[in-house]
C-alpha cells in the first residue's frame, strides 16, 4: 500500500491559528483525520546539563544528554506551539521570532535551534523539547527521534483504519505495525506500535517474524529484551507532571541554604587560605548541579493550579539596573556564586516584602491597577560588566592583549598563592579603574550595556512608560557615578529617577580627587561633580570597610550629623523603633539628652538637589555583634541578599514623596568615637 501525508493549519475565526491536522492518503484516496497535533503537547527544558556556558569557550556537552526537564508553565507551552505550528506551516523554523518564557519573561527560547537562554544577560543555555513522545522516566524524547515516531505513527493509524474498514480478519497481522527508522538510533533502528499512545523502539530484529510475533504477544516483557518503550501525549501518564514536580521541590528544599550566596563565598575562601582546601574548586559536574538548582528555583512562579493558564508576563512601572562591583571574576570560575543569582536574590526579596506589605498594596490599588495584590511592578535586571573589558586574572601562558607582555601570572609571587589569586580577581578591579585606559573603557561598556539593555527591554515590553533606577554597588556605584556626571561624554538613553549606591567608595574617590559634590562652586578652580538623578541614595553598613560617607563632600557642616537610617524590615512594613520625620529616618533614643539637632533651611537645600528627603547618606541600623573582619567583609558582600535594602529601594519606588524643605531632624554625630 502506498500512503502520504499533508498537513493543515487549523484556524479561528479571527485567522489565528489553533493547530495543526495532519491528514493520511493511502493509495485508494480515502483519508482519516487524526487530532489535531497541539492540544496533547507541553514543552519542557533541560535544567541538569547546559548545552553552552557563558565564560567557558572551551566547554563542550560531548555525548552527555540532559535527563531532567521541567514543564514550562501551560501558557508559555502553548504560546510555544502555535509558533511552532506556525513555522511548520510556513515550511521553515528559521525565521520564527524568540519567544520570552518563565517568570517575568526574563528567558527566551530560540525555537529554530530548541534552547533557552536569559534574555537580558549572560547565562548558561539549556535544550528545549516539544514534549509529544515520553520515555519512562517521563523524559521528552529528543526531537529527531519524536519527528520519526510521529510520522511512522500517522502511516500505522492510516494503515490500520484502512484494515479495520476493508473487514479483513485472518489469522496474521493485517496492518503494518513496524517501521524502520532512518538511522540508528542509541534507543534502537526499528519502531513497533502498540496502539495509538504507545510504541517500542527496538534494535534490529534478527529473529525475523517469529521474534515480531513474540513481541506483539509479550509487549509487557519487552523492555527486558531490550526494547525502548514510548508514550505519545502528556496526558498519556498522568503522573508525568506530578513526577516532575515532585522531583524537583525535593531536590530544591531548602534552596536558601543550598544555593551560592556571596557570604558563603567568602566563609570558603578564608576557610581555603587557612586549610589549603576549598568546596568551591568542584568539578565539571557539580558545577552543573549549581546552575541546575538555580534555574529551576530562580525563576519559579507560583504553581497553583489556578494560575497554570496565566501568562508569566508582569505590567512594570519601575525598571531597576543593577551594576556589580568589584570581585566578580570569582563569579566566572565558581558558578557557586555569580552577580545574575545576586540579582535575582533581590527580586524575590523585593518581591516578598510586596506580598507583605499592606501600606504599599494600598499605594499601588489607590493607583487603580488590577493586579494590586500580588504585582510590586517593579523589575530588576543586573549589568555586567567586568568580563567585557579584558586584563584576564585567569592562568593563562600568553598575554592575550599584548602578547610581548608577560601576564599576570608570570609577575606573582609563588608565596601565598591563594590569597593573591583572591586579591587578584578582587582588588585589580580597582586598580584597573585608577588607569585611564582601562577607567574609559569600563565606563563606555557600563553606558553601553545600560543604553543597549533599555533599548531591548522597551523593545520586548512596548508598553512600558515607567520610570528607570540604577542600583549599583561598590566600584560599580562609582562607575554609576561617573557616567551620570559625565553625561556629556558618556550619555544615557534614558532619564534616571533614583541612583542607589550600596557599599559605595564614591566618597574616599572623590576626596582623593579634591572633588565635591552637588555643590555650587565657589571659584573657578574648584571641581564639583552632580549625577544626573532626580535622587541620589549612598547606603551602607556601618561596619561595611570599603563604604564612606558623601554629605560632608556637599558640605562640611553635615560632619556633625549622623546619616539617617534605613528601618529594619519586619513581616509588614516597618519596625515602631525607627521613626519617619519629615521624609528622613533617624534612630529613637530618647535616654540621651540633645542627641537630635534641627538642619538648617540651608543645609536642607543643598541636599535637596540631591534628594527629595534632604538626606542623601542612609546607614543600616548596626549591630554591635558584628564586629569582626569576616564580619565587616560581608557586611561589603551581603547587601543584594538584605531584606533591609529591598524593603527600602521598594519602598522609594512606589511611594507618594514630598521634597522636604525645613524642621528636618537629624541625630547628632558623637565627639567622641569609639573603634
Amino acid at each position: 500500500m502506498v500512503s502520504f501525508t499533508i498537513t493543515a493549519c487549523k484556524l479561528n475565526s479571527s485567522g489565528s491559528m489553533l493547530g495543526r491536522v495532519t491528514l493520511a492518503f493511502c493509495k485508494s484516496c480515502r483519508f482519516i483525520t487524526t487530532k489535531a497535533e497541539g492540544t496533547n503537547v507541553r514543552w519542557f527544558y533541560a535544567s541538569d546539563v547546559p548545552i553552552r556556558k557563558p565564560f567557558e569557550p572551551t566547554y563542550s556537552i560531548g555525548d552527555k544528554e540532559p535527563q531532567k526537564f521541567i514543564p514550562f508553565s501551560k501558557n508559555d507551552s502553548m504560546r510555544l506551539e502555535r509558533m511552532f505550528q506556525l513555522g511548520l506551516c510556513a515550511g521553515s523554523a528559521s525565521n520564527l521570532k524568540q519567544i520570552m518564557v518563565n517568570e517575568d519573561h526574563l528567558f527566551e527560547v530560540d525555537l529554530a535551534r530548541k534552547e533557552m537562554k536569559p534574555a537580558y544577560w549572560e547565562g548558561p543555555v539549556y535544550e528545549v523539547r516539544r514534549g509529544l513522545w515520553f520515555n519512562s522516566e517521563h523524559v521528552p524524547v529528543r526531537s529527531d527521534l519524536a519527528s520519526e515516531l510521529e510520522k511512522h505513527r500517522q502511516e500505522f493509524l492510516a494503515d490500520k483504519s484502512k484494515h479495520q474498514e476493508s473487514n479483513n480478519v485472518d489469522g496474521e497481522q493485517g496492518y503494518r505495525d513496524v517501521f524502520s527508522l532512518s538511522k540508528k538510533y542509541k534507543e534502537g533502528k526499528m519502531v513497533l506500535y502498540a496502539d495509538e499512545q504507545t510504541a517500542f523502539v527496538v534494535p534490529e530484529l534478527y529473529g525475523g517474524k517469529m521474534q515480531l510475533n513474540w513481541l506483539r504477544s509479550n509487549l509487557a516483557q519487552a523492555v527486558q529484551f531490550g526494547a525502548y518503550r514510548v508514550v505519545r501525549g502528556v496526558e498519556a501518564d498522568s503522573s508525568l507532571t506530578a513526577s516532575v514536580k515532585k522531583n524537583v521541590a525535593s531536590e530544591v528544599q531548602g534552596t536558601s541554604k543550598s544555593l551560592g550566596k556571596m557570604t558563603d563565598l567568602i566563609n570558603w575562601q578564608i576557610f581555603g587560605l587557612l586549610t589549603g582546601l576549598n568546596p568551591l574548586n568542584s568539578s565539571k559536574d557539580s558545577t552543573n548541579k549549581v546552575m541546575e538548582r538555580e534555574v529551576e528555583t530562580d525563576y519559579t512562579r507560583e504553581k497553583a493550579a489556578d494560575k497554570e493558564w496565566r501568562s508569566n508576563h508582569r505590567d512594570v512601572d519601575h525598571l531597576v539596573f543593577c551594576i556589580h562591583g568589584i570581585g566578580q571574576n570569582l563569579g566566572k570560575k565558581y558558578q557557586y556564586v555569580n552577580f545574575a543569582h545576586t540579582v535575582n536574590i533581590l527580586r524575590n526579596n523585593i518581591k516578598k516584602m510586596y506580598s507583605s506589605s499592606d501600606k504599599l498594596k494600598q499605594v499601588s490599588k489607590d493607583n487603580g491597577h488590577a493586579d494590586w495584590d500580588e504585582n510590586c511592578r517593579t523589575q530588576v535586571i543586573p549589568i555586567t560588566w567586568r568580563n567585557k573589558i579584558g586584563f584576564n586574572t585567569d592562568d593563562l601562558k600568553v598575554n592575550t592583549e599584548d602578547p610581548d607582555l608577560p601576564t599576570l601570572s608570570d609577575i606573582t609571587v609563588d608565596g601565598v598563592k591563594p590569597l593573591r589569586k583572591v586579591l587578584g580577581d578582587v582588588v585589580l578591579d580597582l586598580l584597573l579603574y585608577g588607569e585611564s585606559h582601562y577607567k574609559h573603557r569600563i565606563l563606555q561598556e557600563v553606558a553601553g550595556q545600560l543604553n543597549h539593555l533599555y533599548s531591548l527591554y522597551r523593545a520586548r515590553n512596548p508598553n512600558f512608560d515607567g520610570k528607570v533606577h540604577i542600583l549599583s554597588h561598590s566600584l560599580g556605584s562609582l562607575l554609576a557615578f561617573d557616567i551620570l556626571s559625565n553625561q556629556d561624554r558618556y550619555p544615557l538613553d534614558f532619564e534616571v529617577e533614583n541612583f542607589f549606591s550600596v557599599g559605595s567608595p564614591i566618597g574616599v574617590f572623590k576626596l582623593i580627587q579634591k572633588t565635591k559634590i552637588g555643590h555650587l562652586k565657589a571659584s573657578s578652580t574648584e571641581k564639583v561633580e552632580h549625577p544626573q538623578c532626580q535622587n541620589f541614595f549612598n547606603i551602607f553598613h556601618v561596619c561595611d570597610p570599603v563604604a564612606y560617607r558623601v554629605e560632608p563632600l556637599i558640605d562640611r557642616s553635615f560632619t556633625d550629623i549622623q546619616p539617617a537610617y534605613v528601618p529594619h524590615w519586619t513581616s509588614n512594613d516597618i519596625t515602631s523603633k525607627v521613626l519617619e520625620i519629615g521624609g528622613s529616618l533617624i534612630a529613637n533614643d530618647s535616654k540621651k539628652e540633645n542627641s537630635t539637632t534641627t538642619m538648617t533651611d540651608r543645609q536642607i537645600q543643598m541636599l535637596n538637589k540631591l534628594n527629595y528627603s534632604g538626606r542623601v547618606d542612609y546607614s543600616f541600623l548596626p549591630n554591635f555583634l558584628e564586629v569582626d573582619l569576616i564580619s565587616a567583609i560581608k557586611a561589603h558582600v551581603s547587601y543584594f541578599e538584605d531584606m533591609d535594602l529591598a524593603a527600602f529601594v521598594l519602598k522609594q519606588l512606589l511611594s507618594q514623596h514630598r521634597r522636604v524643605d525645613t524642621g528636618l531632624l537629624a541625630q547628632k554625630r558623637s565627639v567622641v568615637e569609639t573603634d
